[in-house]
């Protein structure tokens, strides 16, 4: 017969290594998620860099997108070891000054994106009021009236608005020329800051791997895969700026060395 002292050790021993067990899967799964937010954080910040440039994506959309990701990589700094931590600071503050002057070039992109909106505005409502006139010849021309001095009128008034529109064109031309060779200035300096992180990325990288317990990690394979990305990034960007400027020698476009 077991003796009742040994069978309350044999109870709280059992519990005492419940407790441990748990203890120890928690504070993986708490790891794991960390260093997976860590990853998702680290991508999404580059990602946002590049979506400046898009004209087509909200600003504010990206906006928000880049600021989602701030709590997982501070997060991490926080918890991490003084070296993942050091480095997370140097990353964040890296892509912290990168994104704020993209994010001032972006805001010049934006007001003329939204000069191109009052210009369609304006020609929208020239055009209805010539829709108007051209409505009101109409009815002249029905009711058989002789008054030449008041279809000269509406004519006058139709061609004044004529005038307007092309001016309002020729203002959408300028603009999105100004909008072309921005966006191709930012292009330039997105491609050398995300060159800049590529490099910063691999050693965050391996400490995350670390942390969810794959330990083999060639990190010296890793950075030279990492800088021909980036070469080949900048060979595209360059072959890009190229094209363009053969293009604008032919119809006349302005490029990135025509910005008012």
């Amino acid at each position: 017969m077991i003796p009742a002292w040994l069978a309350l050790v044999g109870v709280i021993v059992t519990l005492m290594v419940k407790w441990i067990s748990d203890w120890f899967q928690r504070r993986y799964e708490f790891r794991r998620q960390l260093y997976l937010d860590l990853v998702d954080g680290v991508q999404t910040v580059n990602q946002c860099l590049g979506r400046l440039c898009d004209v087509d994506i909200k600003l504010s959309e990206t906006s928000q997108k880049y600021q989602g990701a701030g709590p997982a990589l501070a997060k991490v700094e926080l918890a991490a070891p003084k070296r993942l931590s050091r480095l997370l600071t140097d990353y964040k503050n890296v892509s912290g000054a990168c994104f704020i002057y993209l994010l001032q070039l972006r805001a010049v992109i934006e007001i003329n994106l939204q000069d191109l909106k009052f210009a369609d505005g304006q020609m929208e409502i020239y055009k209805e009021q010539q829709r108007y006139l051209l409505e009101e010849l109409r009815n002249l021309s029905i009711a058989g009236s002789d008054d030449q001095a008041r279809r000269a009128r509406v004519e006058q008034y139709f061609d004044d608005y004529q005038e307007q529109i092309q001016k309002q064109l020729d203002r959408k031309v300028v603009d999105t020329k100004k909008i072309a060779a921005q966006t191709e200035v930012m292009s330039i300096i997105v491609t050398g800051c995300m060159g800049m992180l590529a490099l910063m990325s691999p050693q965050i990288l391996m400490h995350a791997r670390k942390g969810l317990g794959f330990w083999f990690f060639d990190l010296k394979d890793y950075q030279e895969r990492t800088k021909s990305s980036v070469v080949m990034a900048q060979q595209a960007l360059k072959d890009l700026r190229e094209s363009l400027k053969e293009t604008g020698k032919s119809d006349g476009s302005i490029g990135a060395d025509n910005i008012d």
